[in-house]
């Protein structure tokens, strides 16, 4: 979609974004599903995925860090982050009580442990990219003849460098509960995969 225009207001964080209109090529076919409560159909979670694809694709070798966003690690957001988590992390728990289950409660507490390691991937600044960030299949313009046109993804006020499984598994634990997940996961990550090789 092209942009026409983009202001800051005055007194605050908002602007003002004028983009042209998709609705002949594409719908709101996602948010009409979100209000009937029901997952979107595997075709069309499949033209998602390959759209993630070649947007992860499209900045997998730009300089990154460098002239487009800041490393999370060296900025201090993760340091921040962490600190934030650990401090409301009990608060969570008590709210929750007997809710959470012990062997939930024991996740937490792994995450928590393995934090450091889990980062190290991401302190060598290889293999990133920038990830929506809120990758769930509403934020997304579908189009309405899926054979002509490709998905459009919008709000990415979330946006960072990041590892692009973050998307993949974001969209996954959000929508697919276990049974359709056994059944899309292994096929549909294959193909996120050949996608991303293909057009890197």
């Amino acid at each position: 979609m092209r942009c026409y225009g983009i202001t800051d207001t005055e007194g605050g964080p908002r602007a003002l974004l004028l983009v042209e209109s998709g609705v002949r090529v594409h719908g709101a076919l996602a948010l009409l599903e979100r209000r009937r409560q029901r997952p979107l159909a595997d075709d069309r979670v499949r033209v998602g995925q390959v759209s993630y694809a070649a947007f992860h694709a499209c900045w997998w070798t730009t300089a990154l860090g460098q002239t487009i966003g800041a490393w999370g690690d060296t900025s201090g957001d993760f340091g921040r982050f962490r600190a934030e988590f650990a401090k409301r992390l009990p608060a969570f728990i008590d709210h929750l009580g007997d809710r959470l289950a012990p062997e939930r409660r024991a996740i937490y507490a792994r995450l928590m442990q393995a934090w450091p390691r889990l980062l190290t991937r991401y302190g060598t600044h290889r293999g990133l990219t920038i990830v929506h960030g809120d990758a769930h299949v509403w934020n997304a313009f579908h189009p309405r003849d899926p054979a002509k046109d490709t998905i459009r993804l919008f709000d990415f006020d979330s946006w960072r460098i990041d590892t692009a499984s973050d998307d993949l598994a974001y969209m996954m634990g959000l929508h697919w509960y276990p049974g359709r997940r056994r059944r899309l996961e292994r096929p549909l990550l294959e193909r996120y995969h050949a996608t991303l090789l293909a057009t890197a």
